[in-house]
């Protein structure tokens, strides 16, 4: 399996509940989306390969001409062999359509690692500028016709969602304080805040993965990190220590130190600006 199918596969898993089959789905979906081109390429004959493709224009223009046929009463890519429903009920649209998002925000995480000349980042051959510019100048078509509202909208939400996954990916899945791995309960917690420095925002070790309950309480500076990643209470929290709950969510975990993440150390200078934020 390519790389790029890995990865996308992993992205609709993890963002589907367990035991979802939309990930499959997908995957079978662009499957059958390169046989049709294969059998009567349109003008997309580079698309017989889905997955060496990284041009966020073309896919766009691919999801179209999709949407076009599906509604066209007559279509060479009606296919003895591959289940009509596939082009007709859109499920080859949709699936095209979340590979676009996947796409932009995985361009995102190559083009954040070389920026920050960390280690990681793939030599892809891509029809990109090699900076952030990639979202500007690439977002007509799929996300603004979902609704949202215009392009600095949608280079926000993929910028987030680009660092929730090199960070999630940076601890293998799990909450650095208590190892749960639930996805939909993890959370991409930023040590130095998204509005604070622009040049930390897509910087992986910039991020702890935690799950809600951390992540609230981290956020607002009411639990922080020592320089040997050892979890410290805010002073904030001192009306609380008798309070059986808090015992065991909170006293139970000073002290400890989270879970290392496997590549990508937290920052200590950044650790330390969160620590300035609250009163430890």
């Amino acid at each position: 399996m390519s790389e790029i199918k890995q990865r996308f596969t992993d992205y609709l898993t993890v963002r589907n509940k367990p035991g979802s089959k939309k990930a499959a789905s997908y995957i079978k979906a662009l499957e059958w989306q390169e046989d049709m081109i294969k059998s009567s390429p349109q003008g997309f004959n580079e698309f017989k390969s889905i997955w060496q493709l990284h041009d966020l224009d073309r896919l766009a223009e691919l999801y179209q001409f999709v949407i076009q046929e599906s509604k066209s009463c007559s279509t060479p890519w009606d296919i003895d062999g591959i289940p009509r429903s596939y082009l007709r009920n859109g499920f080859c649209s949709a699936a095209l359509a979340k590979f676009h998002q996947f796409l932009m925000e995985y361009l995102v995480e190559l083009n954040a690692l070389k920026h920050l000349d960390l280690k990681g980042a793939r030599d892809l051959k891509i029809k990109a500028k090699p900076d952030y510019k990639v979202l500007s100048e690439n977002l007509d078509g799929l996300h603004l016709a979902e609704g949202l509202e215009n392009k600095a909208q949608v280079k926000v939400r993929v910028n987030q969602s680009a660092f929730r996954t090199m960070v999630l990916n940076n601890f293998n899945q799990a909450c650095c304080i208590t190892g749960l791995r639930i996805p939909q309960l993890n959370r991409a917690s930023h040590i130095v805040g998204w509005a604070e420095r622009a040049e930390s925002r897509l910087d992986p070790r910039n991020g702890l993965c935690l799950s809600a309950t951390y992540d609230a309480a981290f956020d607002r500076h009411l639990i922080g990190l020592d320089d040997d990643y050892r979890l410290i209470l805010s002073k904030d929290l001192k009306d609380y220590r008798d309070d059986n709950s808090f015992k065991e969510c909170f006293l139970s975990i000073e002290g400890k130190r989270i879970q290392l993440p496997t590549q990508y150390m937290p920052r200590l200078d950044y650790i330390e600006h969160h620590r300035g934020k609250g009163s430890f």
